[in-house]
């Protein structure tokens, strides 16, 4: 039998076209151990009425509500739309990408519902992650993100944060010499 002390446990959060969450462990013996997960399939929890309204909108329309569904490129195209229905923008999107460029719109009203996606987003991120580092006792979050780094400035580092730092793992993390 081999017995292993886990010296520092660790999780990778992905964010693509879905939401991948892996974990892993370093032993003392500086041996790296490695799981695969399904992470982004946790339930949406919304913090908020829009974010609840865009919930309610997908769950009529016989979508299952993840945080994947949220917080990943297809997320992006997902909210926006949902959005722009329940709020009367009128506006559709077929790539992710285009939300950051609506940023840029002469249209307040899209740039409004620009906005209030990448927030949502980012958001819905920090809970995954958050969730992701309590569930497996991690001691350090790794985010992966090819769509974070296209979003540039506009990633809402301050929703991240907050979502991320909140309840049991914000206790924990500020509890914890890391």
């Amino acid at each position: 039998m081999v017995l292993f002390v886990f010296f520092h446990r660790f999780v990778v959060v992905g964010v693509g076209t879905g939401l991948g969450v892996g974990s892993g462990m370093v032993t003392d013996s500086h041996q790296l151990l490695v799981a695969g997960g399904e992470g982004g399939h946790i339930a949406f929890s919304p913090q908020n009425e829009k974010e609840f309204a865009i919930k309610t909108y997908l769950e009529d329309r016989g979508v299952v509500v993840t945080a994947e569904t949220i917080a990943s490129g297809s997320g992006l195209v997902t909210v926006f739309n949902a959005y722009s229905e329940i709020y009367g923008v009128g506006a559709k999107i077929q790539n992710g990408d285009e939300v950051v460029k609506m940023l840029d719109s002469s249209r307040g009203f899209l740039r409004h519902a620009a906005q209030a996606t990448l927030d949502i987003f980012a958001r819905t991120l920090g809970t995954a992650a958050a969730s992701a580092a309590l569930v497996n006792d991690a001691r350090t979050v790794f985010i992966s993100s090819s769509i974070i780094e296209k979003m540039g400035s506009h990633f809402n580092e301050q929703a991240f944060a907050t979502n991320f730092t909140k309840d049991d793992l914000g206790v924990n993390n500020r509890s914890r010499n890391m």
